[in-house]
C-alpha cells in the first residue's frame, strides 16, 4: 500500500534544540553554518629566530558572521600543529583575504610545521602544513687586541 504522507509527523531532536515537529510529506533541511576555509600562504624573510609567514581566508563559512580568530598555529614535534600548540592570535575578522604572522622567538636550525588557522562558530579549519627551518645561527666573532 502508498504510504500517505500526511499521515506522518517527524519528529528531531537535539541537545541544542527543544523538539521540532512538522506535519508534511515534504521536509527540507537547512544547512547550518559551515566552518571557515583557510589557506596556508608562503614563507618569507626567515632568519635564525623568526618566520614570516602569509595565510588567506577564502570562506568565513557559509551562514557564518565572522572568523573570531585566525593566524597561524606551529610546532617543531608535530606534523599538524593544532591551536593547543603554539599560535599566533590575529583577532576576529569579518573580510575574506590575505594576512600575515610573525613567528618569534623561535631556535637557529630547527624545523617548524605551520599552517594557517580561522575559527568561527562552527569550529577550527586549518590550511595544509608547511615545514619551515630557520636559518643556523650567525657565528660569533672573537678578536683579541694585539699586543696584549
Amino acid at each position: 500500500p502508498a504510504l500517505d504522507a500526511d499521515a506522518y509527523i517527524l519528529r528531531i531532536s537535539s541537545k541544542e534544540f527543544p523538539e521540532i515537529y512538522a506535519n508534511s510529506g515534504v521536509f527540507e533541511l537547512e544547512e547550518g553554518p559551515t566552518k571557515p576555509i583557510v589557506v596556508t600562504g608562503d614563507s618569507s624573510e626567515v632568519t635564525a629566530n623568526t618566520i614570516r609567514i602569509k595565510g588567506n581566508i577564502e570562506s568565513i563559512g557559509s551562514q557564518a558572521t565572522e572568523v573570531s580568530q585566525h593566524g597561524h598555529v606551529y610546532s617543531n614535534t608535530s606534523e599538524l600543529p593544532t591551536i593547543a600548540d603554539f599560535k599566533t592570535s590575529l583577532g576576529s575578522t569579518n573580510s575574506l583575504g590575505e594576512f600575515e604572522s610573525v613567528i618569534t622567538d623561535l631556535v637557529a636550525g630547527e624545523s617548524y610545521y605551520i599552517r594557517a588557522y580561522a575559527i568561527n562558530q562552527r569550529g577550527v579549519s586549518y590550511g595544509e602544513t608547511k615545514a619551515v627551518t630557520t636559518l643556523t645561527g650567525v657565528p660569533t666573532v672573537i678578536t683579541n687586541r694585539l699586543g696584549a
